[in-house]
């Protein structure tokens, strides 16, 4: 790692620690920890939720459940461009999943500022399972769901079954 880069990631790292944001974000007075691979630099807590590349480039994780590569379609920042300007620590904050735990971690608004739903559509969207959905979307995936329980099926993401709609909505 880098000397810059090292000395962007501490700042990042201490202002997370004194001023987690949201405030009500749970971290059990654990630290996060840095850990440093060949090719990417995790940050993790009890899970990764930063994982950077060498030249300071931060994504999330790949998979939900707190992967140890880069999703190259969620980029998050540079973190060194990040704390060259002013009024950066007001940008750094945690994104919280389930319970308030940290589930990555955000730079401000860097790329898309609003979700966007597979159609296009960004007013009303909502997190599901198969990613942000606008309600027309989820009102067309509910029906679906609906006419495959119907005709004695169960609805499935993956390996996922969805054994009622609420499982639909789960961030998880």
């Amino acid at each position: 790692m880098s000397k810059e880069l090292e000395e962007a990631l501490t700042k990042v790292i201490d202002q997370l620690q004194r001023n987690p944001k949201p405030s009500k974000t749970h971290l059990c007075d654990t630290k996060l920890h840095v850990e440093c691979g060949q090719k990417y630099i995790r940050v993790w807590f009890s899970w990764t939720i930063l994982v950077l590349l060498p030249n300071g480039d931060a994504f999330e994780s790949a998979s939900a459940n707190g992967g140890r590569l880069p999703n190259r379609n969620r980029p998050v920042g540079n973190v060194i461009e990040l704390v060259k300007r002013p009024g950066w620590r007001r940008k750094v904050k945690f994104v919280t999943g389930q319970y308030d735990y940290p589930f990555s971690i955000s730079f401000g608004s860097f790329g898309s500022e609003k979700p966007e739903c597979i159609c296009g559509r960004t007013e009303n969207i909502q997190q599901t399972v198969l990613g942000p959905r606008c309600n027309y979307c989820r009102g067309a995936d509910i029906r679906h769901m609906n006419s495959v329980r119907q005709l004695g099926g169960m609805p499935r993401v993956g390996d996922n079954v969805l054994r009622s709609n609420s499982d639909y909505y789960r961030n998880s």
